[in-house]
């Protein structure tokens, strides 16, 4: 090997290390800032993993893990899928979820039937109807229903919307 070879592969190794480096500084401070996100000891606007939801109302009866699974599982399907059909609900929960993007909070309910599978609407009708349903079920000293039938109506302007009704 000529000393003009020599010097350009000991020059590339050298750049192959700094750059080694560099990947191993960016991956050590991707961990610290994660670490320091799961801690809660970072501050920062990005990412506020756990202020990103706030729970408006939920069933009593309802767990930790059923709550996660109702809100980020993938076993959620859309309400849209139920229209048309009567639900037995064993759980709800409505809530404000933030994405994160700067965007307003979307409230959104979801529901666990009695046979397990969930939907999920962020429908504004159909959650003030479920809502408006357990207010008058408290005010009238009713227990509240558990069945309920998902429908649809046209808006004025031919939009489809979801309804819900007790069944």
């Amino acid at each position: 090997m000529d000393p003009a070879s020599a010097d350009e592969a000991a020059h590339l190794s050298a750049n192959n290390i700094d750059l080694t480096l560099n990947i191993i500084k960016l991956s050590t401070d991707c961990a610290k800032t994660r670490i320091q996100r799961v801690i809660g000891t970072r501050k920062d606007t990005k990412h506020k993993e756990d202020e990103n939801m706030e729970i408006i109302k939920k069933t009593d009866n309802i767990t930790a893990a059923e709550m996660f699974s109702m809100t980020k599982g993938n076993e959620v399907r859309k309400m849209t899928d139920a229209k048309g059909e009567i639900l037995d609900i064993l759980a709800y929960i409505i809530y404000k979820d933030d994405k994160g993007d700067g965007s307003e909070p979307v409230t959104v309910m979801s529901i666990k039937t009695t046979e397990g599978a969930m939907y999920a609407t962020n429908s504004k009708t159909f959650i003030r109807n479920f809502s408006d349903i357990l207010a008058m079920s408290e005010s009238c000293g009713e227990e509240p229903p558990t069945r309920f039938k998902v429908g649809s109506a046209r808006s004025n302007a031919g939009r489809e919307y979801l309804t819900c009704d007790p069944a």
